[in-house]
């Protein structure tokens, strides 16, 4: 369900993170500090999310 609601964004989160609604992606280690998106390219060369 996920995946098709967010279509070409749709991405697995890194190891050791989880997402909250009030705080977005954060880590399990650090879960006070800010994670800063990378963008994803597909094979195509696509940038299709973070």
């Amino acid at each position: 369900m996920m995946k098709k609601g967010c279509a070409k964004s749709y991405g697995p989160f890194p190891k050791g993170c989880f997402f909250t609604s009030s705080g977005g992606l954060r880590s399990f280690e650090h879960p006070k500090n800010e994670l800063k998106p990378v963008p994803r390219v597909d094979r195509s060369g696509d940038v299709c999310g973070a």
